[in-house]
């Protein structure tokens, strides 16, 4: 039996826009354009790539012939703005990521100035997403590979098994709020070691935690 969609109601909207129904294609932009936009000039891009960048993905949501829907994608396991985001905030960095290899492999003619982008193999350019991926679920690994086991164990028991803080408290013998505190510090100090491996690789990066939270919502392979 097919599992029902998280965010039912956003899935629901999708398939409007998906049937081609104008006023939700027309809501889908209103909703989510400015905030796309935003997110994309927080990672680096200038307001004329962001509003391009988000210009292409609102444009290949649109059903047409010949075209797939990029919203046929969208499987409801976060909200159509964090999902959409998330596509954005990806795509940019990509984009920038392809622009700075394209220098760095262009040969130098005589005049000095860099070939064009033929310079650059087909599979660098296929494997930019990928690569972008690989090095978030690496960092994400490391940072929690380095969590004490204690810490590991309660962070394992509340966010994979469900177990509740009053549970862990009475485990532990400490009180409540000290649960919490020592949670909140952990995932503090994750996104912290996760932010610094991914600078140190690449420092023109400029991802912030809530792009790899963006990103685990709508990628559940991640990690």
């Amino acid at each position: 039996m097919e599992q029902e969609p998280r965010f039912a109601e956003d899935f629901a909207f999708a398939e409007s826009c998906l049937a081609g129904d104008a006023a939700a294609l027309a809501e889908l932009r209103s909703r989510c354009q400015p905030v796309l936009v935003q997110r994309v000039i927080s990672n680096g891009a200038t307001q004329s790539q962001a509003e391009d960048v988000v210009a292409d993905i609102l444009e290949e949501c649109i059903p047409g012939e010949g075209q797939r829907s990029l919203l046929l994608k969208f499987g409801g396991r976060s909200s159509l703005p964090t999902w959409l985001t998330s596509v954005a905030v990806r795509r940019w960095i990509d984009s920038a990521r392809r622009e700075k290899k394209r220098k760095e492999l262009a040969p130098v003619n005589d005049e000095g100035s860099g070939n064009d982008f033929d310079a650059l193999p087909a599979e660098a350019e296929r494997g930019l997403e990928s690569d972008l991926l690989q090095m978030m679920r690496a960092a994400l690994q490391d940072a929690f590979a380095q969590c004490p086991p204690e810490e590991m164990l309660m962070l394992r028991l509340v966010y994979l098994h469900g177990v509740g803080q009053r549970e862990i408290a009475h485990a532990w013998g400490w009180h409540e709020s000290k649960v919490s505190r020592a949670l909140g510090k952990a995932m503090q100090e994750i996104a912290g070691r996760t932010l610094a491996q991914i600078r140190s690789i690449d420092a023109g990066l400029k991802l912030e935690w809530q792009d790899f939270l963006d990103v685990c919502r709508t990628t559940p392979d991640l990690l």
